[in-house]
């Protein structure tokens, strides 16, 4: 008769050393990840506290210092120069040159802010251009008055002219 013989082979102590050995690894593995995954935490909450530092620092570093009575008196006494720098040169050049005429040469303009004038010397070659040319400067809003302070006979290229001195107010 035919018989067969099946060899089976009984799982000896090598499998179980292999499996043993297959659980280590992995838990091992799975130990690694998890101290990295706590180590990637630590050090993103170390960054996250750090950036909300370094935000309440520039809150802080942005709000005015504060001032003593010294410092202040500084501070208006600057703020009042630079509004007395720009206080009325655009507006007052714009007038000056709205009113020009091509009749009248412009020898110097002189502001001062203090007594809020402008001396203008100017040479004309007739009167009746220099009353024009007094007419619209009056005729400008940001001028409150024009005086003509003097004039004198020159010559200008061998040509009889007038040459005067203005004083416009703002």
């Amino acid at each position: 008769m035919n018989k067969v013989i099946l060899n089976h082979a009984v799982p000896g102590q090598h499998y179980h050393q292999a499996r043993h050995l297959m659980l280590l690894v992995s838990l091992l593995v799975c130990g690694v990840c998890v101290a990295h995954y706590l180590q990637y935490q630590q050090e993103t909450n170390a960054l996250m506290q750090q950036r909300d530092e370094l935000a309440n620092a520039v809150t802080v570093s942005a709000s005015p210092p504060k001032l003593n009575e010294k410092e202040k008196a500084e501070v208006v006494a600057v703020n009042v120069a630079i509004a007395t720098i720009l206080r009325p040169w655009p507006r007052l050049f714009s007038a000056l040159e709205m009113a020009d005429s091509q009749d009248i040469q412009l020898l110097s303009v002189e502001p001062n802010v203090t007594s809020k004038s402008v001396r203008i010397r100017a040479v004309t070659v007739s009167v009746d251009k220099l009353t024009s040319y007094i007419d619209a400067l009056k005729q400008q809003d940001v001028i409150s008055s024009v005086s003509l302070n003097s004039t004198q006979a020159v010559r200008v290229a061998g040509h009889a002219a007038t040459e005067f001195d203005l004083l416009v107010r703002w």
